[in-house]
This record gives C-alpha cells, sequence and structure tokens, in this order.
C-alpha cells in the first residue's frame, strides 16, 4: 500500500505499464504529464522529450463472499444437489460450501428439487431474489451473505415406545398397572409393551404405586423426563425410545433372577485364560453325564441363569470349563452403612467328574472401594459332583458405606478336568 517506483532517463517512445490484479480488487488507472492510453490495468505510454510522466494505480478491495448451508429436516442422509455460479455441489445435512473474493453481482445457487421434502430458503447479509430452488444472490461490494436451504421432509415420521417393567426382588406374582398417554395396561415381571406409529410429542406414563416396592425409570433411545410415579417422554420422529420401569422391593438392595440383563460382564477386567465354557447370561441347555444332569437346564426360577456355556456339549467334556479361568462381575452396588444385618443369598452349583484336581475352584468374592473378600470357594476333587443346586447366605456389613460388585469365577486349572457351574437368584436383602 502506497508504494511507488520511478524510472528516469528514459529515451522518447513506447512505455507499457500492466498491473496484476488479485480477486476481488478493482484497480483504476489514472496519469498526468503527458499522453497516456489506458485499457482495463494496462497503461501504455506515449513517452515525449523531456517529459515526466505520473501514473497512479489506484486499487479498492470490493470482494464479498457467499456461503450456503444444506440443512434437513429430519437429518436422514438423504443427499441434495446444489449447483450454479459457484460449482456443483452434493451435500447431506450439515454440510455446504463457502466462495470467497468474489466481485459485485449477481450469483445463482440452484438446489435440485426432492420428492417429499419441502425446501425453503433462508438468507441473511445481502439482497437475495429467492424463486423455488434458487436463489439469486446480488452480491454488493464487500458483502457477506449467508443462506441455508431448509429442506423439511413431508413424510410423517413416526416413533415408538416400549414400557418394560422390572421386578428386582421376589414376588412373581406381582402386577404393575400403568395409566396415561399411551393407554390403560398391566404387565408382571420382565414383561414389555411397544406402541407403535406414534407422531412426535410428549406422552405420559405413570405407573401405580407397588406398597413395599420403590420406583425409579430409566429411557434409552431419547430424552424423558422422570417423575415420582413415571415418565414424560419427549418423542421425537424416527426415535425408538424404550423406558423401563424398576421397581425395587424396600427391603432388598439388590436382586436379579437373570429373566433379564441386568448388566452382568463377562471377563471385565481383561485377564480370563479359559479357551471354553466361559461365564454368560442365557438359557441353560441340559448335559447329560449317564443319567445324571451335569449341566441343567433346571434353573431355580424362570429360565435364564449364568452359566458357564450355555450350550449343551455333546458330551460333558464338549462347551465345559477348559484352559484356565473364567469371571462375570456384576453391576456396581452402593451398600448403605447400616448396623443392622445386610444378607448375601444366591443359589449356586459347581458340577465336576473325578478328573478334577485342587487346582480347580468355583469362587464367588465380593469386591469393594478398600477390600476383597473370598465368600465361597469350592474346589475339585476325585469326587463326581453333579448340577445340584446349593445356597450361599453371607453378611456383606463389612462393606457399608462402599461400592462393591459381586465377582464369580470357575477355573479348570488341571489337565482338561470336566467342570461346569451356574448362578441363579443374586439378593442382597436389607434389614
Amino acid at each position: 500500500a502506497g508504494g511507488s517506483r520511478q524510472s528516469a532517463d528514459l529515451y522518447p517512445g513506447e512505455y507499457e505499464v500492466i498491473q496484476g490484479v488479485p480477486q476481488g480488487w478493482l484497480v483504476d488507472v489514472s496519469c498526468t504529464g503527458g499522453s497516456v492510453d489506458i485499457v482495463d490495468t494496462t497503461a501504455s505510454i506515449h513517452l515525449a522529450a523531456n517529459e515526466d510522466i505520473v501514473c497512479t494505480f489506484d486499487n479498492s478491495y470490493v470482494g464479498g463472499s457467499i456461503s450456503f448451508t444444506n440443512v434437513a429436516v429430519p437429518a436422514d442422509g438423504t443427499e441434495f444437489v446444489y449447483f450454479g455460479n459457484l460449482g456443483f455441489h452434493t451435500f447431506t445435512s450439515g454440510q455446504g460450501h463457502t466462495a470467497e473474493n468474489l466481485y459485485p453481482g449477481d450469483y445463482e445457487i440452484i438446489q435440485n428439487v426432492v420428492p417429499d421434502w419441502a425446501l425453503e430458503v433462508v438468507c441473511t447479509g445481502g439482497d437475495v431474489t429467492v424463486t423455488g430452488g434458487t436463489a439469486t444472490v446480488h452480491l454488493g461490494a464487500n458483502e457477506n451473505v449467508s443462506c441455508d436451504f431448509v429442506n423439511t421432509s413431508t413424510i410423517v415420521q413416526t416413533g415408538s415406545v416400549t414400557i418394560v417393567t422390572d421386578l428386582m426382588g421376589p414376588g412373581s406374582s406381582l402386577t404393575a398397572n400403568y395409566s396415561g398417554d399411551l393407554g390403560t395396561f398391566s404387565q408382571g415381571r420382565d414383561d414389555s409393551q411397544v406402541v407403535e406409529n406414534l407422531v412426535s410429542g410428549d406422552y405420559q406414563v405413570v405407573q401405580a404405586p407397588l406398597s413395599g416396592w420403590v420406583l425409579s425409570v430409566n429411557c434409552v433411545g431419547g430424552s424423558a423426563t422422570a417423575s415420582s410415579q413415571g415418565v414424560t417422554i419427549h418423542l421425537n420422529a424416527g426415535e425408538d425410545i424404550v423406558c423401563t420401569f424398576v421397581n425395587r422391593n424396600k427391603s432388598v438392595l439388590f436382586y436379579d433372577d437373570f429373566e433379564s440383563n441386568r448388566g452382568w460382564a463377562a471377563n471385565a477386567a481383561g485377564t480370563d485364560t479359559a479357551t471354553g465354557g466361559q461365564w454368560e447370561w442365557g438359557t441353560p441347555e441340559t448335559t447329560k453325564y449317564g443319567e445324571k444332569s451335569f449341566q441343567t437346564s433346571r434353573t431355580t426360577s424362570g429360565s435364564r441363569n449364568l452359566v458357564t456355556g450355555a450350550a449343551a456339549g455333546s458330551n460333558v467334556d464338549s462347551n465345559d470349563v477348559d484352559g484356565g479361568v473364567t469371571s462375570i462381575r456384576s453391576v456396581s452396588i452402593e451398600v448403605p452403612a447400616l448396623k443392622e444385618d445386610m444378607v448375601l443369598t444366591l443359589k449356586y452349583y459347581f458340577a465336576h467328574l473325578s478328573n478334577a484336581t485342587n487346582a480347580d475352584y468355583f469362587r464367588v468374592s465380593i469386591v469393594g472401594e478398600t477390600m476383597t473378600k473370598v465368600v465361597l470357594e469350592e474346589r475339585g476333587n476325585s469326587d463326581k459332583v453333579f448340577s445340584e443346586w446349593e445356597k450361599l447366605e453371607t453378611k456383606v456389613n463389612a462393606f457399608g458405606g462402599q461400592t462393591i460388585y459381586i465377582l464369580i469365577e470357575t477355573a479348570d486349572n488341571g489337565s482338561n478336568s470336566s467342570i461346569e457351574a451356574a448362578v441363579d437368584d443374586v439378593m442382597i436383602k436389607l434389614p
């Protein structure tokens, strides 16, 4: 800016000075002191003897910008095509283009018409004429114009709501009664109801109180606001929201009959070594040893439990625990600090044949913030032990005020011992 150059002692003759012009700039050329022909940014100087000619190249920035963005409601991945003075583009929702250093003038942005979508073009920052899917930007000097091409689906998109009843505690005959915007209905333990083809909006669902039970509601798949006895579900187009009404018996801190998946994690620490028969949540199948059940499909309640390899093997050495340790752990449980007894109970079996050794085991531990306590351990031996359910009962008061989890481990550490184990009906009972 403001630079100059002088060429002295020139002979009379023809001289040409040309300035390059960056995009977005205009130049005005004026000369004094002699004869000069000016065409665009070129000064053709006809220099005579003893003349001193001065030419000024006055540069002004007039560049502007145009930005346009594609918006789709809903943002489902539909592609929209744009063309015109600013090039050819294909965009999904949220994508766009910016052109800079543009000279004043008219620029067209055209979006193709997509069936089942309604288009509205909204522009700011300058003068724009909109006709159908065409926005004509009348760009002035130094203007920055922004346009949103808002495409809204004309197809009515619906969603669904699923209500699940979860009872944490004994009481298989209990029924939860519901009312609200999804109608009136009743459900038992682990029952669910799906209401489909719902338009966007708020839906309130209320559960009648169950005497002696505490209710909480968890929703996934969308937004919801919980209340004391229910929830208001904020359903958007295309959402499938699942709300679980968790009823916990007031006398029970934790309960799992394994009829629904409550988040037990196999090999949570990533240190298991077993190559077969790993712990899993599932529906067990029976494996026979002669007339005896080595793994049984008979649970202590319902049809599911925790089991080492739910599928039946072709024999007792197929799909049993092999090659090392397999583990599974519960979700975290917050234990209150109480003086009265809090008792953990569970049903289990540890089956093995006479090829088992003392290196094989079934173990239940409580893992807290400050300590780990093994509350049950059975070792393999030369006896034949089949899938007969037993009961563990132990106090957890030592973990009061801590967050704990229950860890279950089984190991085949011998020479290909025949090992199976299962757990059902885990409960921590409050006083």
